[in-house]
């Protein structure tokens, strides 16, 4: 838990962290159940040999994965190495099951997602 004092009032947000797994060769991570929280943002690994990210979602578990879009297409993101990168829209807030997709990864990485 974080808290955050402002003044005579302090504020607590709860940050669930979950690990994506895209193995060498591959350009798909496993499944991450959200818990029905939003992506609030994304730590890249120093390993990471991509350079765009973009998602897949599905309703359940065991269900087919589609692309995720909004109004403009595919949702993309262009990412940098060792960065954390933080979202200030509702990036995913109503999917429960999703997968990070990656253009090309040379290594095993693990790239942290944060939800809130």
């Amino acid at each position: 838990m974080v808290g955050n004092k402002l003044g005579k009032f302090t504020t607590h947000r709860k940050v669930f962290d979950e690990e994506a797994i895209i193995l060498s060769g591959q350009t798909e991570s496993g499944i991450i159940n959200t818990l029905g929280l939003t992506l609030k943002g994304i730590i890249v690994p120093a390993g990471f040999t991509g350079t765009n990210l973009a998602f897949q979602a599905s309703d359940t578990a065991g269900g087919t994965f589609e692309p995720v879009h909004d109004d403009s297409g595919v949702i993309a993101l262009t990412v940098a190495v060792d960065t954390v990168r933080l979202f200030s829209t509702d990036l995913l807030a109503t999917l429960q099951f999703i997968k990070l997709v990656s253009d090309s990864q040379g290594s095993d990485s693990t790239i942290r997602l944060l939800f809130g």
